[in-house]
């Protein structure tokens, strides 16, 4: 896999696809870039067919227009979002998520975590739900004492970095 560093698929569109006047340079950059490191993961041979790179320029150009939308004014990478996002770190680091996993708060696109309104509320509804476990930005620490203490009797917690992990028993 480190020698597909040294290859550039960005030309494989090129083959078969040529991008509009929609996208301006910077657009263009970013979704080859997304092309060429798809076809890296999916076709480290380079064999690939038109489908499989206009399947891999859609995903870019999806995702670029995700992007853009949130530099222009969306700003947050909300709940579902999140979930996401951290699916997708889990499928490219092989490590799997926590299984009844709730993620609460919300990720700016400058990568600040954002913290919820009411973390009693939303650690209610995991608890109900039947969630175990519950991944919460640290900044909602502050609302710990608004939690009622029948619902931390049953909440094991411990900070990690920016993020605190609670278990809920």
């Amino acid at each position: 896999m480190r020698e597909l560093r040294k290859h550039n698929f960005s030309d494989a569109i090129n083959q078969y696809f040529r991008l509009g006047k929609d996208l301006n340079q910077r657009d263009t950059i970013a979704v080859k870039r997304t092309v060429s490191g798809l076809v890296k993961l999916l076709f480290p041979d380079g064999k690939f067919t038109k489908d499989d790179i206009r399947k891999c320029l859609e995903y870019a150009l999806v995702g670029r227009r995700r992007i853009k939308e949130q530099i222009n004014g969306i700003g947050n990478i909300k709940g579902l979002e999140l979930a996401i996002f951290l699916s997708i770190v889990s499928g490219l680091t092989e490590r799997p998520l926590l299984t009844q996993l709730a993620v609460l708060g919300s990720m700016s696109i400058g990568e600040t975590i954002i913290g919820s309104d009411n973390l009693a509320d939303f650690l209610q509804v995991a608890a109900d739900s039947g969630t175990k476990k519950v991944l919460i930005p640290a900044i909602d620490m502050i609302q710990i004492g608004e939690v009622p203490t029948d619902l931390i009797a049953c909440l094991y917690k411990s900070a990690i970095s920016d993020i605190v992990f609670l278990v809920i028993a």
